[in-house]
């Protein structure tokens, strides 16, 4: 064969060569994410020669999002597919967000403000703004579990089930700096402590009258004493205090806090459970349901053995200071714990009493010279 027939032969074979007619088919791959950014398909666009097989995969994101199922020109549930391509594919890969909890615990006394910040129309990703709002009279501390830091503004990202704690203070302070925890029972604000302070809210001075003389001849003075006239059991029993000290239009309770009226003990005594009609004298009453047990501070550290039944399931810790009569006289100390209500009459109040050996509840009706301990209430009238 002649170089000029071989050279005509070899551009013959290559023009054949070239011709498309005979070049394989090529098919294409499109996939769409439905919705977006809610995973990520691999592959997911591409050319593929006529019978080719591939693997297709659908990835949701970590912690954020489900696969539910392949739409379009292939219909399936499974993940990872095998696609056969002798034809044109477009796809949809559809997922789901995954929506993720915020738990929010509250120490003391306040609440968090949730403001949705940023979305996508999902939780998943979403930015809430918290904001933490102390009672009147209390003060945020600190901002715990997935987030940290002292500032009332934080941002979060609910990227996975998230857990915080709002910390606020539980205790007031009076104008002495005397501190006092607080308890919420049935949603009202009450001290747990035995009131202490030595001024009205006011800053002028309570007389102190410890001569049993001096206390039979206050008849209208306010006056505080210390428990069995110690003052070493000052810091933990409080002080006595007279009903005229009470009833004083200066104000006994740090301000925003008020002496409880009868009205306030009925109340606590009701959602604790009681089912009572009070008579017009003194009664002892509540054994039945533990009430006094329920508000006593629990041991004998305070208490004279046995107190009886003390389980202080509200937390309100009735301690025993014991109590000074009209005339100056003190006793029952460690025995019994009286609380003052505002008066009742000009000359008289309703108290409470809790004894070290019953676990019942009794109402006295004692003149305003009479002297028992005191407990504050947050004064709802202010808000």
């Amino acid at each position: 064969m002649d170089v000029k027939k071989l050279f005509l032969i070899l551009i013959a074979f290559i023009l054949f060569s070239c011709d498309p007619g005979n070049a394989p088919n090529q098919y294409s791959l499109n996939v769409l994410i439905e919705p977006d950014n809610a995973g990520s398909v691999t592959p997911n666009t591409g050319a593929y020669t006529d019978g080719e097989v591939i693997e297709i995969e659908a990835k949701p994101v970590e912690n954020g999002s489900t696969f539910l199922r392949w739409e379009g020109d292939y219909s399936s549930t499974s993940n990872p597919v095998m696609l056969n391509m002798n034809k044109d594919y477009n796809l949809i890969a559809v997922f789901e967000f995954v929506d993720h909890p915020l738990n929010i615990e509250i120490e003391g006394f306040g609440s968090v403000e949730e403001s949705l910040m940023k979305t996508n129309d999902y939780d998943y990703n979403s930015e809430v703004r918290l904001t933490a709002i102390p009672d009147e009279g209390f003060e945020f501390i600190r901002w715990e579990g997935d987030i940290s830091g002292t500032e009332t503004n934080e941002t979060i990202v609910i990227d996975s089930e998230k857990s915080v704690r709002a910390v606020f203070t539980d205790f007031v302070n009076d104008r002495e700096g005397h501190q006092y925890k607080v308890v919420s029972i049935d949603g009202k604000k009450w001290f747990a402590e035995n009131l202490r302070t030595k001024s009205y809210s006011n800053g002028d001075s309570i007389e102190h009258l410890e001569e049993p003389y001096e206390w039979a001849e206050a008849d209208g003075t306010g006056a505080w004493a210390y428990p069995f006239s110690d003052a070493s059991n000052y810091e933990i029993y409080g002080l006595l205090y007279n009903g005229y000290a009470v009833n004083d239009s200066r104000g006994l309770c740090p301000s925003g806090w008020t002496v409880p009226s009868e009205n306030d003990f009925q109340a606590l005594e009701a959602f604790i459970g009681l089912d009572y009609t009070y008579k017009s004298e003194n009664d002892e009453y509540g054994g039945s349901i533990n009430l006094g047990g329920k508000l006593k501070a629990t041991g004998t550290e305070y208490w004279l053995e046995p107190n009886e039944g003390a389980t202080n399931d509200y937390g309100f810790s009735a301690i025993p200071a014991g109590i000074r009569s009209s005339g100056g006289v003190f006793s029952r100390f460690q025995r019994l714990g009286v609380f003052l209500a505002t008066k009742f009459d000009d000359a008289s109040g309703w108290n409470r009493g809790m004894a070290y050996d019953n676990s019942s509840v009794t109402r006295y009706l004692n003149d305003l010279g009479f002297g028992a301990s005191v407990r504050c209430i947050y004064d709802e009238s202010d808000d």
